[in-house]
């Protein structure tokens, strides 16, 4: 199923916006420690990552919006983050540790 440049546009965002609230709520979590902050709009889709963090950061929304960029694929042409080509959801492996996540992700 192929999306329209006006879909993809406005997922991204809508994520744009929610994760501008998800990282500031994050990094005032995390100030303490100093971890890396997690864009999962620019975060490479190439190779594996392990997305680790408190409860209520937004662990299940990055892991969901991750997912759907692999789907959707690249923005642009020269898009160095996104994974090779367009991935359907079989080809997609997503693990999480909790019934509740995987309610929400499903």
């Amino acid at each position: 199923m192929r999306r329209s440049l006006a879909q993809r546009d406005s997922i991204i965002r809508s994520a744009h916006e929610f994760t501008g609230t998800q990282q500031a709520n994050s990094e005032r979590a995390c100030s303490m420690t100093h971890p890396t902050p997690l864009d999962p709009l620019t975060l490479p889709l190439h190779g594996s990552r392990l997305i680790e963090a408190s409860a209520g950061t937004g662990k299940t929304f990055t892991i969901a919006l991750l997912y759907v960029r692999l789907v959707l694929g690249a923005r642009h042409s020269d898009d160095e983050t996104a994974f090779i080509r367009p991935l359907t959801p079989p080809e997609i492996l997503v693990m999480t540790f909790t019934n509740a996540a995987t309610q929400e992700l499903r």
